[in-house]
């Protein structure tokens, strides 16, 4: 069986930090903006879902926000990424 060669992208809140992570570690905004090619309206949604996580430990609706945020970020980005989200 071949291996996907789709590159991973986490959806993952941590403390106010930007929200995306890639194999090998913490992409941060201007990874996102250079490496993937994010429009700045996204890049701005998932800085301000990031922000709401360092206020309350799990603010009403995080998750449903950050699901939406995954499916925006995997449209974006197309088939060449696997875009997940992670809360843990």
């Amino acid at each position: 069986m071949e291996q996907s060669r789709r590159q991973l992208v986490r959806v993952f809140s941590e403390s106010g930090s930007f929200p995306l992570w890639v194999r090998g570690g913490y992409l941060g905004e201007e990874g996102a903006r250079d490496k993937l090619g994010i429009s700045d309206e996204l890049i701005s949604a998932l800085e301000q879902w990031g922000l709401e996580d360092s206020f309350v430990i799990e603010p009403e609706g995080h998750r449903e926000a950050g699901l939406e945020l995954t499916a925006r970020l995997q449209r974006e980005l197309g088939d060449e990424y696997e875009v997940v989200y992670r809360r843990d």
